[in-house]
């Protein structure tokens, strides 16, 4: 996401969580710690260490395995301050125990059925900067790369092992998911050529062979791809991506930027006028 400094240490102190109180239907209320998990972009929340309250809440295996609850980011419809839903009605002693400048309600899931995660901070400070961040995660757009490697983190998430790898047979068990059909064999040739010792591959080589054999051979396109890419392997200009698609497509789209920047994952050396894009890119561009 492309924040400004200030925006990006508001989401940032998100990230590292704070100590709130949950506001129950059928239990009362308790103590968590709230957070915002962006690689994956979710709202997380668990039971507050009393001896690690308010400490930073990055997704390590520890963090995940306390996990209780999520929400996508992407399925909250607005935030309000105050103590409307029926979490505060039902357990209205403890409500009037948090001042309502201090509460905030999340609203999330369909039009029409709505859900509420009711929320008491320590103080004003706390739930104003949980309106505001979480409304800047609202609004910020997510370009495809990004949405597509954050549902992989999360697929990864939930299949890892203590160690934070998963093994062969997570992956095959994985396949139907993104309608990948391989044999035993094929598959047990692509997991040793990325870890041929442990037998267990992280976050990283599970990219990799999601993008490159999983969702697509990218074989046969590298020398198809690569001749336009003269100046350095891997990497296609502006100008070269411009060549393929007239050349080789058949397209003179008017506006040649805007079709690299739907694609464009948050990069600094590449928020310029021409910027471009790695073969990888260009070939799940196609796939889309």
């Amino acid at each position: 996401m492309n924040l400004v400094p200030e925006a990006e240490q508001l989401i940032n102190q998100l990230e590292r969580g704070t100590v709130v109180t949950k506001f129950f239907f059928r239990k009362r209320p308790e103590r968590r710690t709230l957070a915002v998990r962006r690689e994956t972009r979710q709202l997380v929340w668990h039971r507050t260490n009393n001896n690690a309250a308010g400490i930073g809440t990055s997704p390590s295996n520890s963090l995940r395995s306390l996990t209780e609850g999520t929400v996508d980011i992407r399925e909250i419809k607005f935030v309000r301050q105050g103590k409307s839903s029926k979490d505060f009605d039902k357990w209205a002693d403890d409500s009037k125990k948090h001042d309502a400048a201090k509460c905030f309600v999340i609203f999330y899931g369909l039009e029409f059925r709505l859900r509420s995660l009711s929320i008491a901070a320590l103080s004003e400070k706390e739930a104003d900067l949980w309106i505001r961040g979480l409304n800047l995660l609202l609004t910020s757009p997510t370009p495809y790369p990004l949405h597509l490697t954050m549902w992989l983190r999360k697929e990864f998430y939930a299949m890892e092992n203590s160690k934070g790898h998963i093994s062969m047979k997570d992956l095959k068990t994985f396949l139907p998911k993104v309608n990948c059909k391989m044999s035993t064999a094929r598959l047990r040739d692509l997991f040793t050529s990325l870890d041929p010792k442990t037998g267990e591959l992280g976050f990283d080589d599970f990219l990799t062979l999601f993008h490159d054999k999983l969702l697509f051979d990218r074989t046969p396109f590298d020398d198809y791809l690569l001749k336009y890419s003269a100046v350095q392997k891997d990497r296609v200009t502006f100008d070269e991506f411009k060549a393929f698609l007239e050349r080789e497509q058949g397209e003179s789209p008017p506006d040649v930027l805007s079709i690299i920047r739907e694609y464009l994952p948050p990069d600094p050396l590449r928020d310029v006028d021409k910027p471009f894009l790695h073969v990888p890119e260009v070939i799940r561009g196609l796939n889309n």
